[in-house]
């Protein structure tokens, strides 16, 4: 399920026909690459082209998934696709979809091959801070629409500490994807609902209150967190300070900590 409660359909092998596509398109759904996919730079889905992949996209605008903002296309930043992002952005703006460009989280096995996906500690920050402002810039200039840039992406808040929960693949839940820190596992701790509302799964939900400096006294506290999952795999602390927010430019990065996935098979 997406953040919002719509469900989220992930890009498979078989491109979708406009008749099944239009008996859902009214619930709403946003399309998404698999995490385990787009964390993985040498598999098909970051190599040249995939045909089949906009074959699928294609047939969900025919279906009409992007009318009244049903669609959203998620990609991350990474030195692969830093230069052609804006024209990526401002395409997606001109079909009707909502555009989910995100700094990615470093994890799992995306941290064997995070050279490639991620820029360096030293310019990474300006990175982010460039292209966020020409996005908006795009948005104001071409479509009127105006946003305040801060991380994790633009045109957007994440929520996920505040509203959401994820189950990974053996049932444990974490507060979202990013952070792999297991609360409980289903069955083995209780139900989800008996997780979820732990009083230490609950000191999640008061991120705002927990997060620390300088983030806490940054102007935008109310709208914007950073990204806890950038915070915990480079500090093992999930609510220390954005390492790459461009708002803490005089703040010294958090040293990189090493950290695998626990009961993860991928070697991390």
């Amino acid at each position: 399920m997406h953040r919002s409660g719509n469900p989220v359909l992930a890009a498979g092998e078989d491109p979708p026909t406009p008749e099944p596509s239009s008996a859902i398109v009214h619930a709403g759904s946003a399309l998404e690459i698999p995490e385990h996919l787009r964390a993985d730079p040498f598999v098909r889905y970051m190599s040249d082209p995939p045909l089949e992949d906009i074959a699928n996209v294609d047939a969900l605008l025919e279906a009409g998934f992007a009318k009244e903002g049903r669609l959203a296309l998620e990609t991350i930043i990474c030195p692969q696709n830093y230069e052609d992002l804006p024209d990526m952005w401002r395409w997606m703006r001109q079909q009707g979809i909502i555009p989910e460009v995100e700094i990615p989280t470093i994890h799992g096995r995306a941290a064997v091959n995070h050279m490639s996906l991620s820029f360096d500690e030293a310019e990474a920050s300006a990175k982010y801070r460039a292209l966020f402002e020409e996005l908006l810039r795009i948005d104001e200039t071409e479509f009127g629409f105006t946003w305040i840039p801060h991380p994790p992406f633009p045109a957007g808040s994440c929520t996920l500490f505040e509203t959401n929960c994820y189950v990974n693949d053996r049932g444990g839940v974490q507060p979202c994807a990013g952070v792999d820190k297991e609360f409980g596992i289903i069955g083995r701790d209780g139900t989800l609902a008996d997780i979820v509302t732990t009083a230490e799964f609950q000191g999640v939900r008061r991120v705002r209150e927990r997060v620390a400096e300088p983030c806490a006294s940054c102007d935008l506290i109310d709208v914007c967190y950073g990204c806890r999952g950038a915070s915990y795999q480079a500090t093992g602390d999930m609510f220390a300070a954005d390492p790459v927010c461009f708002r803490n430019q005089d703040v010294t990065p958090p040293k990189r900590v090493t950290q695998g996935c626990e009961g993860c098979s991928c070697g991390s």
